[in-house]
């Protein structure tokens, strides 16, 4: 980026003067748009009224579906920006060397975040952090080719089927495993630090960019959330980044096939979960409203492109909207149950006089989210847990002096890392019942990891200032950020992992029972039924899915009972055409004895062969099928 695109500049400049006069119309642009518009109108048709035409419904299949939603996308933006042959700019486009070795440094780091996101998928978290909705979602996208992909996946997972169909791509690719149900997770999540990078080059400077980049590539949450399946909100970031990059872009080249593809992206967001509708939403249009209050440049600019890119976001928008009222579907499926008071709580505070106790209890709201940011963990521990804040409190001056540093451009484009991450943090402390919840703030990650790179980019510029020799300064910017990569890393693959683990085993998911499920699926024949004894007796429905995906189907779910009822009645009554696998808590040694003196044929005692202390372990006793 030139040196004209610097922050201290009021907007971003655009790469060439603004072109005078009409530009020379098109009419066969609209042939491109009118294409784009069958394809979302047909996309919207089959979701919305599948009983129409029974003979269609049953021959397009989901990854149809998802051509039509593509294609769509591609041919409004490309009709509405006036079908410019943008080929002819591909052709002429040259890479100077400096370009090509930015391009390379950025390749390493992507390279980097994706071997961090797949290493491991499989053994460091051998347990469901509420995933079983994916593992679910993505045993259904992979069966049933025909599916529906617009209409909700389930009454508590109400998204689209884009985040299980790319799950059942990548288990194509990866494994029928949990590698290949969690591969989409981190692809997105190394996706997410590409265009990350290409915000802060925009916004700011290659070096911050490199810094924003390799920050978010090891940022601990953004790493943990990349891992698994237990909140769409990963796609949710994606799409919302790749939707600002474009805005940024547009406010910057004025071209009308930008603001197309900003309108394009910004209706995309609307396809994850709630977190994309409530968080980009507003914050694209208030960001954009705020840069036309403060600078004439930028409110040209946003005069020229606004009305392009609304109409391309509402008519991407419009097909899983159409889907959900024909449905009669509510907009927000999850708002209900995550929202609590919400408006009402702030609209009825102040009507009958405020009160010591309603003081408190509003500024709580408002602060626990800054609480959780900075300074405590995870208090439910369910998804994220660890031992530290979402910000590791060792890095807490840096994200201080990054948002300090946002906060003097605020009449400026370079404000958005602090606009995106004020909204999400007030958003939650507002209208969210229980704020401290870690999938809650994913979308707020790449905001985090620019203000911790405009927090590096500032201690370099405060030693520049010193007059330092440039090397010497460089290399402590450089040491600084790699200090910052490798503790996170760290902190996230020995203590943060390791408290995750032990927690759920001891307080939330009765003891060892993913363990022992992977246990059946690994080391005894197919269609084993896996019994627990416990108490309390451990469910067996999210087992059981498991298990049924590891198997492709499975014949027989899990079963769990307490331990006084292990009795001769119960275990004559069990069906000797399969083999059992009994999972008990090693303290009930009665229900132990019993499961030994009525099957004679029952194998010595087995426990896991992970790292697991046996008090925590179920011994696992199997029992053969009688031939």
């Amino acid at each position: 980026m030139s040196s004209s695109s610097s922050p201290n500049s009021p907007t971003l400049p655009p790469d060439t003067p603004p072109a005078r006069g009409t530009p020379p119309r098109r009419w066969w642009a609209l042939l491109p748009l009118l294409l784009g518009v069958l394809c979302l109108g047909a996309l919207a048709w089959v979701n919305a009224f599948p009983a129409s035409d029974a003979y269609m419904i049953g021959s397009i299949t989901s990854r149809e579906q998802l051509a039509l939603l593509y294609a769509g996308m591609a041919l409004v933006a490309w009709g509405i920006a006036g079908a410019p042959p943008f080929w002819r700019g591909l052709r002429q486009r040259q890479f100077s060397a400096a370009r090509r070795g930015e391009l390379l440094v950025l390749l390493l780091i992507t390279l980097g975040a994706l071997a961090l996101r797949l290493i491991g998928l499989e053994t460091t978290l051998r347990l469901l952090l509420d995933e079983s909705n994916y593992v679910n979602g993505a045993a259904r996208a992979i069966a049933d080719t025909h599916q529906l992909i617009l209409f909700p996946m389930s009454g508590h997972g109400p998204f689209p089927w884009l985040y299980p169909l790319l799950q059942a791509d990548t288990v194509a690719l990866f494994g029928h495993n949990l590698t290949g149900m969690r591969g989409a997770s981190a692809l997105i999540g190394a996706a997410n630090v590409v265009v990350v990078y290409w915000i802060a080059r925009q916004l700011f400077d290659r070096r911050t960019a490199v810094f924003s980049a390799i920050l978010l590539a090891v940022y601990p949450p953004h790493l943990h959330f990349s891992r698994i399946m237990a909140s769409l909100t990963i796609a949710d970031a994606l799409a919302g980044s790749v939707c600002l990059a474009f805005v940024i872009r547009a406010l910057r080249t004025r071209q009308p096939l930008d603001w197309a593809l900003a309108g394009v992206t910004f209706g995309l967001t609307h396809y994850f979960s709630d977190g994309g509708k409530l968080v980009f939403t507003p914050l694209v249009l208030v960001y954009l409203a705020w840069l036309a209050i403060m600078n004439r440049e930028a409110r040209r600019a946003i005069r020229g492109g606004i009305p392009r890119m609304m109409i391309a976001a509402l008519l991407v928008a419009a097909p899983i909207y159409t889907t959900l009222y024909a449905h009669q579907r509510p907009v927000f499926g999850r708002w209900e149950d995550a929202s609590g008071s919400g408006l009402s709580y702030w609209l009825n505070l102040p009507q009958d006089g405020l009160t010591e106790a309603e003081i408190n209890e509003a500024s709580d709201r408002l602060l626990l989210p800054f609480r959780f940011l900075v300074s405590e963990p995870e208090p439910e521990h369910i998804y994220y847990a660890g031992t530290e804040p979402l910000v590791m409190r060792a890095l807490v001056p840096l994200l201080a002096l990054g948002s300090l540093a946002a906060l003097t451009r605020w009449r400026r484009a370079a404000v958005l890392p602090l606009a995106w991450a004020l909204a999400v943090i007030l958003g939650n402390g507002m209208f969210i019942r229980n704020p401290a919840s870690s999938p809650r703030y994913v979308v707020a990650f790449p905001a985090l990891a620019m203000l911790l790179a405009l927090g590096v980019a500032a201690v370099y510029g405060l030693l520049a200032r010193l007059r330092l020799p440039v090397g010497w300064t460089r290399a402590a910017a450089a040491l600084l950020t790699g200090a910052a990569a490798v503790v996170q890393v760290a902190y996230y693959f020995g203590p943060h992992l390791d408290h995750l683990r032990t927690w759920h085993r001891r307080h939330l998911t009765y003891g060892d029972v993913w363990d022992a499920t992977l246990r059946v699926y690994e080391q005894l024949p197919y269609a084993t039924q896996g019994i627990y004894i416990g108490k309390p007796a451990p469910p067996g429905i999210e087992s059981s899915e498991l298990l049924g995906f590891y198997q492709n189907g499975n014949l027989y779910p899990f079963l769990g009972y307490e331990p006084s009822v292990i009795a001769p009645p119960l275990l004559r009554d069990l069906p000797r055409d399969r083999g059992y696998a009994f999972f008990v808590e090693t303290r009930h040694s009665e229900a132990i004895q019993m499961l030994y003196r009525f099957f004679s044929d029952a194998a010595p005692p087995s426990y896991s062969t992970w790292d697991i202390a046996p008090y925590e372990q179920y011994l696992l006793i199997y029992v053969p099928p009688l031939s």
